[in-house]
């Protein structure tokens, strides 16, 4: 995969809308969910895209990108 590249994985309930929006760029795994490939070059823009699915999307790869969506969730909440 290129390094400048995150994986991005959907659950169920996102699938459809985000099966819409990217068309064949989608690869869709067991369970009904879903995977794209977005620009990793802005962490800040995919922790915001990632969150505005609420728990219905998280990323996959690379470390980097599971960790900052993580850690954004969390500070969203509130919780150390």
């Amino acid at each position: 995969a290129n390094a400048d590249e995150v994986r991005v994985r959907f659950n169920a309930a996102a699938a459809p809308y985000v099966a819409e929006r990217f068309g064949s760029e989608v690869t869709w795994l067991e369970g009904g969910v879903l995977e794209v490939r977005v620009p990793g070059d802005s962490e800040r823009w995919l922790t915001q895209w990632v969150l505005s699915f609420g728990g219905d999307a998280w990323g996959q790869e690379p470390e980097w990108a599971r960790k900052a969506v993580h850690s954004a969730a969390e500070a969203i909440k509130g919780t150390p």
